[in-house]
């Protein structure tokens, strides 16, 4: 399992400069269960869904870092419309039913694929 303490969470929250709204949505939960995690500093059960879409978030990160200068500009990407996704954005992907989809992306952006 991957196991996670909200540390984490918070830090990949922090990395891709998303609120908290965001985060849940990305992973397919509620607001107050991402700020009942940051005031009792746990996450997701290591064997949940949750924690595998922790995962891919953390696997998107890696991706991104080694093929984006800064955060800064993955997240831009991240927010602008792109023709692949009929100028849809990537975050606007970010949820558990499309956050797979999300790593492919990022992939084919790094070997130079899509936009």
């Amino acid at each position: 399992g991957f196991v996670l303490g909200f540390a984490t969470a918070a830090w990949l929250l922090r990395w891709f400069g998303l609120t908290q709204g965001e985060f849940a949505d990305a992973i397919g939960v509620s607001r107050q269960t991402v700020n009942r995690w940051k005031m009792t500093g746990t996450g997701p059960a290591p064997d949940s869904a949750e924690a595998g879409w922790l995962a891919l978030l953390a696997e998107i990160r890696v991706i991104a870092s080694r093929t984006w200068e800064s955060p800064q500009e993955f997240r831009r990407w991240m927010r602008t419309p792109l023709p692949i996704l009929n100028m849809q954005r990537p975050i606007d992907f970010f949820k558990p039913g499309s956050l797979a989809m999300v790593v492919d992306l990022v992939r084919a952006e790094a070997g130079g694929g899509y936009s």
